[in-house]
This record gives structure tokens, sequence and C-alpha cells, in this order.
């Protein structure tokens, strides 16, 4: 039988014993926000946008501040135009912004949270692998500077479920 949430069922409580029941382990609630690491270690968050009705999946990835603002700019467009699902912004400290919103106003399926938890981590390994080629992203295998971070960002996580940001 397919589990299925009405929009005034879900509550952070709900979605991360759902998260947990599904097999994830690696994943730090608080109150207003579940924190999960792809397996490389970049950290995004889950919130409840109660008013508006959406699941907010987020992240910021560093970019490199020694790049010129417009070419930070033009990396986010293309990331806009090339990459489906989420959005892409540069913020004003240089960092990229990438932000999917899951709407839930007529329930949600357990299994499509899951799906979109899956494809929201799986989107940031792209990132910060294969698509950041132009080395823009201080993540991933593509900078010397992220090869030095490379022990902390893969370290496994602590045996007690505790993760730090």
């Amino acid at each position: 039988m397919q589990k299925i949430w009405s929009a005034d069922d879900l509550t952070l409580d709900v979605l991360a014993d759902h998260m947990r029941d599904s097999g994830l382990t690696a994943m730090k609630q608080e109150a207003h926000r579940i924190t999960l690491h792809t397996e490389s270690g970049v950290a995004y968050s889950i919130s409840i946008e109660v008013q508006r009705q959406f699941i907010e999946f987020i992240t910021w990835l560093p970019l490199d501040k020694e790049q010129d603002r417009q070419r930070l700019l033009e990396f986010e467009h293309r990331c806009n135009a090339e990459v489906y699902l989420p959005s892409f912004f540069v913020d004003e400290d240089g960092d990229l912004r990438v932000f999917y919103a899951l709407p839930y106003s007529h329930g949600l399926i357990a299994g499509q949270l899951m799906a979109m938890v899956r494809r929201f981590g799986s989107l940031l390994e792209h990132m910060v692998g294969p698509r950041n080629e132009d080395g823009l992203i201080l993540l991933g295998r593509s900078r010397k500077a992220s090869e030095d971070l490379a022990p902390t960002l893969n370290a496994q996580a602590p045996e007690d479920g505790a993760l730090l940001n």
C-alpha cells in the first residue's frame, strides 16, 4: 500500500521518521530543518514552507572568489539552462545557491519524497564532479583547493549519527 500524507500531516518529524525508516542514517534533524550529506560530504538541507506548502531542498556551493563575477554569473545561467530541476543563484558572497521546492498542497507520496531526496543529492554530486569541469565550485575533483579539503569532506560519519555542518 502506498503511503500518502495529506498537506496537514506533513511535519519535519514525519519526514525525518520516514527517511530513517527508508534507511537514511547520515542526517541531522534540527528545529527547522533536516541536514543530509552526499557521499562526498556535500551538505544540503530540507525544510518545510508551511504557508506556501513546499518542501524546500537547498544548499550553497562555494565558488572560486578569485574569478570574475561575470564568469560566475555565466556559470549560474548555464546551470539554470542545462541542469534539470533546481534553480541556481550566485549570492552576494559569491556562493552558488542550489534550490528546489517540492509542492505538497495536494498531499505527498512517501516514495516521491525519497526519490527527490536521492535526486537532489545525486544532482549535487554531479555539480561538484562532472559539471565542475571549469573548477569554479571549490568542492569536488577539479580544484587543487578541494583536494586539500578531501580528507575532511570524505570522512566517515561518526557512529553515533551526529554530523557537523
